[in-house]
């Protein structure tokens, strides 16, 4: 067997695999698109691989070297698509399908001109080396991180690769007279090798970028809540504990939320309008407070918000614009006069001073507990705890 023709072999049986692996992907993570792309690229691939095997074998035939022509660059065309998918890019469909249909018409010009000619080699892989350059301009302007401009930088040049085989046949004696004596020649061995590097490269980074990203997304979900979408108790605390080691010399404000009579929605109306009552208040958390915040579900109906760089009173503003904001909503399923509202209890740490999470807390929680005990739908912070538990004067106390 050739040597050309063995890498052909391994290139298969390696195409195979990643194609496998790229499936895998694909089932551990439904909602993602780009794969579903990625899967269809690589067995066109595998069948561009399989139908040059034959031709080193068989005796070929113009619509044979057509299809193997069109299987590589339909899988650069899915490829592509999968690409806009995962960089969040327009899908460019007319300049996709226009170089897919273009390239067709290029293969079949091409067979008119001498097998050897450079011409009917620049015409070959034109196509190619064009479409994969749209898939480095895909990448590179939407890459923001050091692997995936690996990744575009990495098929931009498999690009070039493309343009310079016709100039590489050239040095190394020709393509062959026919495509079973393409795989004796040096360019075969060196096209096939190429074709190895760059095919493993941009297949293994390729990968490596969507399990990044399917660990990413696993990572995620383990911290978010998964009814409200905002962080979960465990990851709520690490964040706040955090914010609170590195932001002494910041002031902090926290903030208890608690959904007034819970229960008696879920018993009256049922857990499922329960669970919208929760969905919506996490979305009117989320988009009432800046990203710099941190917003958490506690458990049930508890909520808790951390606020940098902001004071107890601005904290009783942001609380008390809640706290309207959720009565005068409208939850779907509820009567239009059954009104939702909720307590609030707030804390909050002036810049250089310094407090444990579990302190702070429970400085809220006691304010929380104060607004529940003064009859709900109210903005407590701690100041009113102290006026509350305050002993009386004298004569107040003889009078009480």
């Amino acid at each position: 067997m050739p040597s050309a023709a063995f890498i052909l072999a391994i290139n298969l049986a390696v195409a195979g695999m990643f194609t496998a692996a790229l499936i895998a992907v694909a089932a551990a993570d439904r909602t993602k698109i780009a794969p579903r792309w990625f899967v269809p690229g690589f067995l066109a691939v595998g069948l561009n691989l399989a139908f040059e095997y034959t031709l080193a074998s068989a005796v070929p035939t113009e619509w044979m070297q057509l299809v193997t022509f069109v299987a590589f660059l339909a899988a650069l065309f899915f490829i592509n698509i999968g690409l806009c998918h995962l960089y969040d890019h327009p899908v460019p469909k007319l300049l996709l399908s226009g170089i897919l249909a273009g390239g067709i018409v290029l293969c079949l010009v091409s067979q008119a001109f001498p097998r050897e000619s450079l011409w009917r080699l620049i015409l070959y892989q034109t196509p190619d080396a064009t479409m994969q350059a749209v898939g480095a301009w895909v990448v590179l302007s939407r890459a923001n991180k050091p692997l995936d401009r690996l990744f575009g930088t990495v098929q931009a040049a498999s690009a070039v690769q493309f343009l310079s085989k016709p100039f590489l046949a050239a040095h190394l004696g020709g393509a062959g007279s026919g495509p079973t004596h393409f795989f004796e020649t040096d360019y075969a061995n060196a096209s096939q090798s190429l074709g190895t590097v760059f095919g493993v490269a941009i297949a293994l980074l390729l990968l490596s970028i969507l399990v990044r990203d399917l660990l990413g997304t696993a990572i995620t979900n383990a911290r978010r809540d998964g009814m409200s979408g905002l962080l979960n108790h465990t990851a709520f605390n690490a964040a706040l504990a955090d914010l609170l080691g590195r932001g002494r010399s910041r002031p902090v404000a926290f903030v208890l939320c608690d959904l007034d009579h819970f229960k008696a929605i879920n018993d009256l109306h049922g857990h499922a309008i329960g669970d919208r009552v929760i969905t919506d208040f996490a979305a009117l958390l989320s988009e009432a407070t800046p990203a710099s915040c941190l917003v958490g579900r506690l458990g049930g109906e508890e909520f808790a918000v951390a606020l940098p760089d902001i004071g107890r009173d601005d904290a009783r503003v942001y609380a008390e614009s809640l706290r309207l904001a959720l009565k005068h909503a409208r939850i779907d399923g509820l009567p239009a006069s059954h009104s939702v509202t909720a307590s609030f209890g707030i804390a909050a740490v002036p810049a250089n001073a310094g407090i444990e999470p579990l302190a702070l807390t429970r400085r809220a929680d006691a304010a929380l507990y104060l607004a529940k005990r003064a009859g709900r739908d109210q903005v407590k912070s701690e100041l009113d705890v102290a006026v509350a538990e305050a002993p009386l004067p004298p004569r107040q106390a003889l009078a009480s």
